[in-house]
């Protein structure tokens, strides 16, 4: 039998944290499990009362963990395939709790490729226009720690393992930059993957927004199109142009970004105007954002000019000998590399790839690289199959190493003058380092060593 007010909390990072506190304060029974034992020594010392389960290796859905608790709140990064068949009727997330509890406006981004950027950059032009918000989400900021602030608007940015298990969260307004594959390893499928995403638009209505790629359309002609009033960012010409013209659309034409409706099209800023501190996409996405909220207006490229670029994502590092070196460590996936790429494809590039795939085929990488493109060094877990993809699909030279140090010697050695020695791994950084973060410092680190 089911006991009540017992709160299970899996996971015991940052969202599980808040989730106990929340918990306790509603003066609710915790339990806790974490597969890391330490975290029993870290709980009696946060939550005394709070009763501490260590993950089983072997799955067991019988221990009191799983069978008592009237609720179980399970942090995004835990992996429960194996549990769902017993958890399901159970099963809540952060997500719900805190959508149910702010009952205020949300502004949600997701995506596959710039949804930190997206989240940021908005949060910086909300601030332009002196709109009191909070930012949380997989940004880094657990979201119940908001609840008894006083702002107008909460902007999340939201993962996959976030929306994935969610069922009653509406956002005002929903932003979902792009999708590729991704996380292969957790959802498996695309389709999974896909459906995950899809949380952040299941539950809205007319009454609410969503601001969509154009390329996401074959999606929703397969798994169905929301109920959101919808506005589209024109990202594949091919549906671009079969877009009916009573959708809104955020596009660029020549030198232009025009919002176009009903036939009727309006110049909102030029482009080059816009700063080169990201992939030029995500202003649309912006400008999108700020219009769906009255505010977009003729200040809109004036307050770009406040934004700060973001680290470890197309970061310029230095110049040494004419080579500019740019780190763009948080590039996880292939589209992500392929965006950075875009960005300099003016110049010669040294491509540094390497990290775990994170089950993406990452062949495809190699057979969309641009001709400006012309050496690829390959590093990590995965450097010789990466550098058997390159073989294969590619007339690029390449070159194997282990480690970032000897990727940046090589890239050196072989770089033509006024090349772009681009660091932008297209997988994840733990089969060398902790994070993407750590990995991008590392690089930084290595480069600056060279001008001393």
């Amino acid at each position: 039998m089911i006991k009540k007010k017992i709160i299970g909390v899996w996971g015991y990072g940052k969202v599980g944290k808040s989730l106990v506190t929340f918990w306790t304060q509603q003066g609710w029974t915790i339990y806790v499990m974490d597969q890391n034992p330490s975290v029993e020594r870290i709980i009696k010392i946060d939550f005394p009362k709070a009763l501490f389960f260590r993950q089983p290796e072997v799955p067991d859905h019988t221990i009191s963990f799983f069978v008592e608790p009237h609720a179980i709140y399970v942090s995004p990064g835990v992996d429960i395939r194996y549990y769902y068949p017993f958890l399901k009727d159970r099963l809540k997330t952060e997500l719900d709790l805190f959508f149910t509890e702010w009952q205020k406006p949300v502004i949600a981004i997701t995506g596959s490729v710039g949804k930190t950027t997206v989240t940021s950059f908005l949060s910086s032009l909300l601030h332009s226009h002196d709109i009191e918000h909070v930012v949380g989400g997989n940004i880094g900021n657990p979201m119940l720690g908001f609840l008894e602030q006083k702002a107008t608007y909460a902007v999340l940015e939201l993962s996959s393992f976030q929306l994935e298990y969610s069922s009653l969260f509406c956002p005002t307004i929903a932003v979902w930059t792009n999708f590729y594959p991704n996380h292969l390893d957790r959802h498996v499928t695309e389709e999974s993957y896909f459906k995950a995403k899809y949380k952040i638009l299941s539950c809205q209505s007319l009454q609410e927004k969503a601001i969509v790629p154009t390329s996401i359309i074959p999606y929703f002609n397969t798994y169905g199109w929301p109920k959101s009033t919808l506005y589209f960012i024109a990202d594949e010409e091919q549906y671009s142009r079969s877009l009916p013209n009573n959708y809104p659309l955020f596009m660029y034409k020549d030198n232009g970004m025009y919002f176009m409706q009903h036939n009727q099209v309006m110049l909102l800023c030029k482009k080059d105007e816009l700063p080169a501190i990201t992939i030029a996409n995500n202003w649309l996405f912006l400008a999108a954002t700020l219009y769906a909220l009255d505010l977009f207006n003729q200040l809109f490229v004036h307050y770009t000019k406040d934004i700060k670029a973001i680290p470890h994502r197309t970061e310029f590092v230095t110049t040494i000998n004419s080579l500019t070196f740019v780190n763009d460590s948080k590039s996880t996936t292939v589209a992500s590399t392929l965006a950075a790429i875009e960005q300099y494809k003016d110049k010669l590039i040294i491509l540094l790839v390497g990290g775990l795939s994170k089950g993406v085929d990452r062949s495809i990488l190699f057979k969309k690289l641009p001709s400006n493109v012309v050496y690829v060094v390959t590093f990590g877990a995965e450097a010789a199959v990466l550098k058997e993809f390159c073989k294969q699909y590619s007339t690029i030279e390449v070159s194997q190493v282990e480690t970032v140090e000897q990727t940046v010697t090589k890239a050196i050695a072989i770089a033509k003058p006024k090349s772009i020695i681009l660091f932008s791994p297209a997988g994840s950084s733990y089969d060398l380092y902790a994070n993407y973060q750590e990995r991008g410092d590392h690089f930084k680190d290595i480069v600056l060593s060279y001008k001393k």
